[in-house]
């Protein structure tokens, strides 16, 4: 099974992380990806644009180009630090 949870930055709180952790915690959770954009900003793609820039997308993923990974600790204070802001 797959969720898709979209949040305002108002709902990412320490709330939603204990509950994130508590999924991980459980089993019931193995990745979880967190983007920042803001929706207004989203580019316009025809079907030949985008199909280029998610095969661009996923060679930087099968080659390890771009990626950003941490731990749940450095997630948490990543995320609290965000809440400080």
């Amino acid at each position: 099974m797959e969720t898709l949870i979209n949040l305002k930055p108002s709902e990412l709180n320490i709330s939603m992380i204990d509950i994130l952790k508590k999924m991980a915690e459980a089993g019931e959770v193995t990745d979880i990806t967190i983007l920042l954009n803001r929706r207004e900003k989203r580019k316009k793609y025809t079907k030949k644009k985008y199909k280029v820039e998610l095969n661009a997308a996923i060679a930087h993923i099968e080659n390890g180009e771009n990626l950003v990974s941490f731990s749940w600790d450095e997630f948490e204070a990543l995320s609290n630090s965000l809440l400080r802001k």
